[in-house]
């Protein structure tokens, strides 16, 4: 009998990560699940589309024996984060993802206190532009700062919803989401202030929150590793080249 996992339910916020997520457990065991959802999920998820290609494109792959025994054993730790993409047939490219979460709140602090938070980042990666996700959790999250190692990298005036997230993937914006994966509207900012060099990081962030006992800033750094090439052979095997 072929392997089977269990259900993975797509309601109407699941992400294109958490999708992620379960695909590479669908690879490291070389297993099948059940897919659940239903119309109105499908239609109110902004990343609908998305998800749904990823799943295809993860399927093929699984489907081929495309990936290598050493990267099915990595893909097994349920706390490991991948991102495939297909860049011809029978070829995809396979990245660890490497997410660090921190949370900024008000907590217990004097008054005029600054409101902001250091954490310690870190690229196990070469150098490459930080991608991230910042999610306003229990209350409003408004006028976010941001430096990596004293260096300001954005300063914007925006204002995020609760379950709101303002999302980077590289280029000159970020984008503005709803609790349901929808498009809001984007934030201009420079690629060339995120980029890092591997090693450890410094980062601050400050920024507004109502109420404020109670909000707080999800902030997800989410740097990768080198690029895997994956790729059948002319016998139906895998062959993987990492860059």
């Amino acid at each position: 009998m072929p392997g089977m996992l269990g259900w993975f339910r797509m309601t109407e916020q699941i992400s294109i990560e958490d999708a992620e997520w379960m695909l590479a457990r669908s690879a490291a065991f070389d297993a099948g699940y059940a897919f659940v959802t239903s119309y109105e999920a499908l239609e109110r998820n902004g990343s609908t589309d998305r998800i749904l290609d990823a799943i295809g494109l993860w399927e093929r792959a699984r489907m081929a024996g495309a990936f290598s025994a050493e990267q099915m054993s990595r893909m097994e730790d349920p706390n490991t984060e991948f991102v495939l993409v297909g860049v011809a047939e029978g070829v995809w490219e396979l990245t660890q993802v490497y997410p660090q979460i921190f949370r900024h709140e008000r907590g217990a602090r004097q008054p005029g206190e600054p409101a902001s938070s250091t954490f310690a980042l870190e690229n196990p990666g070469d150098e490459q532009v930080l991608q991230w996700i910042l999610t306003a959790e229990d209350g409003v999250v408004s006028d976010i700062q941001m430096a990596i190692d004293e260096r300001e990298v954005i300063r914007a005036s925006v204002r995020l919803e609760q379950g709101w997230s303002l999302r980077y993937e590289g280029g000159t914006v970020a984008t503005v989401i709803d609790a349901n994966n929808r498009r809001v509207r984007d934030v201009p900012v420079s690629e060339e202030n995120f980029r890092i060099a591997a090693g450890n990081h410094t980062l601050s962030f400050s920024s507004s929150l109502r109420p404020e006992q109670e909000a707080k800033a999800r902030l997800e750094l989410r740097p990768r590793g080198g690029v895997e090439q994956v790729a059948l052979n002319d016998v139906g095997g895998a062959q993987t080249r990492e860059e």
